[in-house]
């Protein structure tokens, strides 16, 4: 949308609703353009540039990797990894492995396996289901608007770090990011200021939390110019979107966090009726939306089956717009019917178009006798709802026929303003002036007992006053006294109601809650016994872990992955691969498993031939339930002949970089190239078992792997005019080969090196802006040929010589070590560290720019 139509809705809105904020007018106006124009949004050019390897780099697609002979997969995995790789402190257990044309592999749910007997009985073995494929991608289009290549992710969120931040001066749209397949989330997923974007479904995608011990909100939009939109593809047959926050096997599961949360001065927006948010069960505000000064608009969607403390689907302290086909029902705030919550005295609903097919019902926490709560709005193109359309909102002489409806209708009714643009609540009963005494204050059991797992549940009580209370797990036969209260463990605060208690890690054996509750009232303490009853069956389960694949170290020795839900200790036998049965031997199981690890298994002598596979028999530590898991052997190696000689191997320390041993003059943006020598890279064939190579993946001034470069090419924007020495780490992944495959070993290990800037005099520098004058090479932050300008960027920190334990450090995790360089962060990416097609750069900052 252009700023003036932004303008024009702006003082639209204003006119029309004048008591609502005049960014929910904007709101609107933003996800209104991005539903218009978002299929045609390219990437912004500068971000593209900075993300996307320039094309003569680009590896070869996935059949070419797969066709190529074997001694060269090092190189090409090298080369993928080096598109995109991982970023510390990634909110996803999975390893990114983007290219511009490979979809990222997607964390998928593990394979079910077949139920097991109890000890001593026979079992029968099934093959787990194949994975379903996911797909996240920002899709491109040159400027002509022809489709262009898509840049693929691993994760929700890495595709909105690479969206192009917003711009005020262009208002340009938000960035499309395309989703397909079923995605779990195990971290919040953030949009930050001045980052707006549109996740799109462009198939049936559901996304979930990974498990129960993701509780956390599922989306989070804060800070200024941050926005969020939820669609699905126009024209894609089937395609929906829906978004559960059940993290279990039910919608009852114990979390503390909303679906989408949203803060001051962000915007979320549903903009398509094949959007769902639902069965999300929280002690948050809102069960499906939290929002707290921000702006939230729905021109379709459906918000159900959702729990809140406030508001069962949502909870705003802002208006919010609706129109098009809007489903808010079903939700509830403990037991009671609550579909949106509406805090503050001017909060309401504004109707911004037609509504059609609309079923929404809401509560006003500031509700009065005359309070306007809905009202007719303007839309995107700047049009204000007529009288007669907004009568279709509120039916006057028939409740039912109304698309919204008021939740207490025991003391409010929903009516129409004499101007037919706006709707009131009418006091039901004459207001009593006096007010009643406290009520004594009680506690009691309300609702049953709900289920997410066989360790986790849910609970609830009432309070009849606003209390500070705990809660502790006791035996079911145990008695509960007020006198066992402790006041310093009553941290928690509850309004009066229906209050959730989430009770996790409960063991095996029949249990209760002890409730300790004080008034705020009249300080009054009350004890309450729940007993946890109706306890689902095991659900133990054991499968081959996701995401990977058998590692064959040779012929006869291999290693495979496989996950358990339980705590549990396990064995494994070499079967045929078509055996029915096998017997659980507790005297055999001594290895143990804890639940939600991948676990490696170390095959050894497989027996030649085919038709060969292993079985993993566990015995559950927390409920002694069996269960069996059959992995069928694949990509086994040729057996290989009698090796003529030793298997090269080599360390991490045989790697090499050259060309950064002299002093280097860093004038601005001068760029230096330097080589890497990959060891048992240069063997050549006929190989043996056990021959080893290294791989470059990349280079960092951080240990950790913090921003890492894939190109072979050190420069700085702004130069460095001292003499100074600094700390650059090189990562390698190191393979193996077991007769037929190079096979990756281990996590990324690296090297470190330093270089040097030999510095320059004003002189020089001088010499050196004039000739490349005289070239035609235009050196940012030097167009004038001065390079005057406030200049904010920090100063490099030099570092000390290099210790043994740099020159020979190991990484075992690029992504978690914990960072040894004396540069720093922050001062390495200030001076060193901003990626401009594919080099370290240093911008120079304008005082037109600020």
């Amino acid at each position: 949308m252009r700023r003036k139509q932004l303008y024009a809705i702006i003082l639209a809105g204003a006119l029309a609703a004048s008591s609502a904020p005049a960014a929910v007018f904007a709101a609107e106006g933003d996800v209104a353009a991005t539903a218009e124009t978002s299929e045609e949004n390219p990437v912004d050019g500068e971000t593209a540039a900075a993300t996307e390897a320039p094309a003569e780099e680009t590896p070869a697609d996935t059949t070419a990797a797969t066709e190529a002979p074997a001694e060269q997969a090092p190189a090409q995995e090298a080369a993928a990894a080096t598109e995109a790789p991982a970023q510390e402190a990634a909110p996803s257990e999975q390893t990114q492995q983007t290219t511009e044309e490979t979809p990222a592999v997607q964390e998928t749910p593990a394979a079910e396996t077949t139920e097991a007997p109890e000890a001593g009985e026979e079992t029968t073995l099934a093959e787990g289901e194949s994975t379903v494929p996911t797909a996240i991608s920002i899709p491109s289009k040159d400027t002509e608007g022809t489709e262009g290549k898509a840049r693929y992710f691993d994760t929700i969120q890495h595709a909105i770090d690479a969206a192009p931040d917003y711009k005020a001066e262009t208002a340009q749209d938000a960035t499309v990011i395309e989703v397909s397949g079923q995605i779990t989330l195990d971290a919040t997923v953030s949009v930050p200021a001045n980052k707006k974007v549109c996740i799109r479904a462009t198939d049936p995608v559901t996304i979930t939390r990974k498990d129960a011990n993701f509780a956390d909100d599922m989306f989070k939009v804060s800070g200024e110019n941050a926005e969020l939109q939820f669609d699905v593809k126009k024209d894609v047959a089937g395609a929906s979107f829906t978004v559960s926050g059940a993290a279990g096997e039910s919608n009852t599961q114990a979390i503390a966090g909303t679906i989408v949360n949203v803060s001051e001065g962000a915007i979320f927006g549903i903009i398509n009726a094949g959007v769902t948010l639902k069965d999300n069960n929280t002690s948050a505000e809102g069960g499906a939306i939290t929002n707290k000064d921000g702006n939230v608009v729905l021109y379709g969607g459906t918000i159900t089956g959702n729990t809140g403390v406030k508001g069962g689907g949502i909870y705003t302290n802002t208006s919010i717009n609706v129109q098009g086909t809007v489903v808010v029902n079903e939700n509830k705030r403990g037991t009671e019917v609550s579909n949106i919550c509406l805090d503050g005295a001017t909060t309401m609903i504004n109707v911004t178009d037609v509504l059609t097919g609309s079923d929404i019902s809401f509560a006003h926490l500031n509700e009065a006798d005359a309070l306007t709560v809905v009202k007719a709005g303007v839309n995107s193109a700047g049009t204000a709802l007529t009288a007669d359309n907004f009568k279709t909102v509120i039916d006057a002489n028939d409740e039912s026929n109304s698309q919204i409806k008021y939740e207490n209708k025991d003391a409010y009714t929903l009516n129409l303003a004499a101007d037919n643009l706006s709707a009131v609540l009418k006091k039901t009963e004459p207001v009593d002036p006096v007010k009643p005494g406290p009520a004594a204050f009680v506690i009691k059991e309300t609702g049953s007992v709900s289920w997410s797992d066989y360790t986790t549940a849910t609970a609830y009580f009432n309070t009849t006053n606003d209390c500070k209370w705990y809660y502790k797990l006791v035996k079911e036969d145990d008695n509960v006294s007020t006198d066992d209260f402790n006041e310093s463990k009553a941290a928690n605060s509850a309004s009066a109601g229906d209050v959730p208690v989430y009770v996790k890690n409960i063991p095996t054996g029949n249990y209760a809650i002890a409730v300790y509750a004080k008034s705020q009232t009249d300080g009054t303490v009350q004890a309450l016994k729940i007993v946890l009853n109706n306890r689902p069956a095991t659900t133990f389960k054991i499968s081959k872990a996701s995401n990977t694949k058998d590692e064959w170290d040779d012929y006869n020795n291999v290693t495979v992955y496989f996950t358990a839900s339980h705590d549990c200790k396990y064995y494994y036998q070499i079967i045929k691969s078509d055996a029915k049965s096998v017997s659980y031997s507790d005297s055999k199981a001594k290895y143990t498993a804890k639940a939600g690890d991948v676990i490696h298994v170390d095959v050894k002598d497989v027996p030649d031939g085919d038709g060969y596979a292993i079985v993993i028999l566990a015995r559950s530590t927390q409920d002694n339930a069996i269960k069996t898991c059959k992995i069928t052997f694949s990509n086994r190696p040729a057996k290989s002949s009698t090796a003529n000689r030793k298997a090269k191997t080599y360390s991490v320390t045989d790697n090499k970089v050259t060309g950064l041993e002299n002093p280097l003059k860093f004038f601005p943006s001068k760029k230096y190239e330097f080589t890497v020598t990959e060891a048992g890279m240069s063997d050549e064939a006929p190989y043996v078992v056990g021959d080893e190579r290294y791989a470059f993946l990349y280079w960092s001034t951080s240990s950790s792997g913090k921003n890492p470069q894939a190109k072979k090419v050190i420069m700085s924007s702004k130069g460095i005019p001292d003499a100074n020495t600094y700390k650059m780490y090189l990562f390698f992944q190191k393979y193996r080969f077991n007769g037929t495959d190079w096979v990756k070993k281990g996590s990324p290990e690296s090297i470190s090196t330093e270089f040097s800037s030999a510095g320059y005099t004003d002189e020089e520098l001088k010499e050196y802006l004039e000739e490349a004058k005289e070239n035609g090479t235009e050196i940012p932050g030097y167009e004038n040929g001065s390079g005057s300008g406030d200049d904010a960027d920090a100063e490099l920190t030099a570092t000390a010589a290099a210790s043994e334990k740099d020159a020979g450090s190991k990484s075992k995790s690029a992504v978690s070590t914990a960072d040894e360089s004396p540069i720093g962060t922050m001062s390495a990416l200030a001076a060193l560290s901003l990626l401009a097609g594919g080099y370290i750069v240093v911008r120079k900052r304008k005082k037109e720019e600020q």
